[in-house]
C-alpha cells in the first residue's frame, strides 16, 4: 500500500503555498469583479444599440450602472479630516492601548522600545484629554 508521507514530507512548499495563494486571491477577485461589471455595460449598450436600429424606446439604464450611487472621493477625504472630540478619544484610547500593549510585550532588556511604549501612552493621553475638553467646549458652543 503506497503510503501519503512523501507528498506531504516537505511542509515548507505547503507553508509558502498558503500565504501566496491567499495574497493572489485578492486581486483575482476584483478583476474578477471589474470584468463583470464591464460585461454588463457592454451588454447594455449592445441593447441599447440594437434598440436604437429598430426604433424602440430605450431601456432603463441600471443603477449600478448610471453612476447614480459613485462616490465623490475628494468629499470623502475631506470629510475625513474633520476633527471631532470622538474621534480624539478613539485615536487617544488606540495610541494608550498600542503603547501599554508594547510596554507589557517587551521584556525589560530592550529600553528603547520601552521608551517608545511611554511616548505612545502620553501621546494617547494628550488625546483623550483633548477629546474630553473638545466634548465639553461643544456642548458650551451649542447651547448659545
Amino acid at each position: 500500500m503506497q503510503s501519503f508521507a512523501p507528498a506531504f514530507a516537505n511542509l515548507q512548499v505547503i507553508t509558502l503555498l498558503i500565504p501566496a495563494l491567499a495574497i493572489l486571491m485578492g486581486p483575482a477577485i476584483v478583476f474578477i469583479v471589474f470584468r463583470a461589471k464591464r460585461e454588463r455595460e457592454r451588454l447594455w449598450h449592445e441593447t441599447a444599440r440594437i434598440a436604437i436600429e429598430k426604433g424602440q424606446p430605450l431601456p432603463p439604464m441600471p443603477a449600478d450602472l448610471s453612476g447614480a450611487n459613485e462616490v465623490n472621493i475628494s468629499s470623502l477625504i475631506n470629510q475625513s479630516r474633520v476633527r471631532t472630540p470622538f474621534r480624539d478619544l478613539r485615536a487617544g484610547l488606540l495610541l494608550g492601548g498600542l503603547g501599554a500593549g508594547l510596554f507589557l510585550g517587551i521584556p525589560d532588556d530592550f529600553t528603547f522600545f520601552r521608551v517608545c511604549s511611554f511616548i505612545l501612552m502620553g501621546l494617547g493621553a494628550a488625546r483623550i484629554l483633548s477629546g474630553i475638553i473638545g466634548s465639553f467646549l461643544r456642548k458650551d458652543s451649542s447651547t448659545e
